[in-house]
């Protein structure tokens, strides 16, 4: 798996609000060959954002037929349906603390972004702890890091079959509040909840392999974000949980 950066600009195309609203979308892919299904590429628009804005995956590449109607959110005068190939993209989550232009340039993406850049995997690491890496999850994956290489077999949460086992095993409720999407959103919320890993993929310098039943549990959005809340000390979840407890207790 890759890491590469796309450059989008909300003049022609509002990137955001197509994956928020379709989930999948069509990019154009031109004629880079080193894109390839199961990469990852994280979004980054022009001014005035100038930064990092969605993570998505490569679902498709060398796509000939632009079948997914995202015309709501592009400028009239571009047409990005025409010229083929394409690549597909599925989102795996927003950047809402989005890493701007000068972030990238002190992690060593050097200069505007005005092409497809390819990221170095020490870098995309370095970007995954800042943007929390809320959303990769490798159910039934074996996962191996090393210090200077990634070598993944790689899923994601929004493939049905993994999210379905994942919720068989785990359950619905945040293992830190007991929050219930569904519960508290009706349909709404159904089937939803986060999972996190209890010990970071950034945190070792020693090959691992990730146990999704032992090394990743269910978590509310609130309490997901509160765990790494300080990027250098992702708290326990029992940590979390007392936390959660003393301030309740205060409360009464």
């Amino acid at each position: 798996m890759k890491f590469f950066i796309f450059p989008s600009n909300p003049k022609y195309y509002r990137a955001r609000e197509s994956f928020e609203a379709l989930g999948k979308i069509h990019w154009k892919q031109g004629k880079t060959k080193m894109v390839n299904v199961g990469d990852v590429v994280y979004i980054y628009e022009a001014k005035p954002t100038q930064g990092l804005i969605v993570k998505a995956s490569v679902l498709e590449t060398n796509v000939t037929n632009y079948h997914i109607d995202d015309s709501d959110f592009s400028s009239s005068t571009m047409d990005f349906g025409k010229t083929p190939p394409w690549f597909t993209l599925e989102k795996i989550q927003d950047i809402s603390s989005i890493i701007n232009l000068g972030q990238l340039n002190d992690l060593g993406i050097n200069g505007n972004i005005q092409s497809i850049r390819k990221v170095p995997s020490n870098i995309a690491n370095k970007i995954e702890n800042l943007i929390g890496d809320f959303s990769f999850n490798p159910l039934e994956s074996v996962i191996y890091e090393g210090k200077k290489k990634f070598i993944y077999t790689t899923k994601y949460e929004r493939s049905p079959e993994n999210r379905r086992k994942a919720i068989e095993y785990h359950g619905l409720s945040c293992a830190a509040c007991g929050f219930n999407f569904s519960k508290v959103y009706g349909s709404l919320g159904a089937d939803y909840i986060e999972i996190h890993h209890i010990k970071p993929l950034f945190s070792t310098e020693e090959e691992i392999i990730v146990d999704p039943f032992k090394d990743l549990i269910p978590l509310c959005s609130n309490c997901h974000r509160m765990v790494h809340r300080h990027k250098n000390e992702i708290l326990s979840i029992s940590e979390l949980k007392k936390i959660i407890s003393e301030n309740q207790e205060g409360r009464l």
